[in-house]
């Protein structure tokens, strides 16, 4: 995935639209989407704290809003 690519990605999340829906419009799988969680699962097992990668795989998750994930 280019860069652009992947920035429209995050904008589009920014601005509240559902991950799937942005996926299902994209012809290619935009970097760490799937790999947020193993990472985050990593972290945790070698007591590393990643908030940012946190929030992130939250809001893959549809666990957090990037609105709430930024205040």
């Amino acid at each position: 995935m280019s860069v652009i690519e992947t920035e429209q990605l995050e904008l589009r999340l920014g601005s509240g639209e559902k991950l799937d829906d942005i996926l299902s419009s994209m012809n290619q799988v935009a970097e760490g989407v799937s790999t947020a969680g193993a990472v985050i699962a990593l972290a945790q097992k070698y007591n590393v704290k990643m908030p940012v990668l946190t929030a992130v795989a939250r809001i893959i998750d549809n666990e957090l809003t990037p609105k709430k994930a930024d205040s």
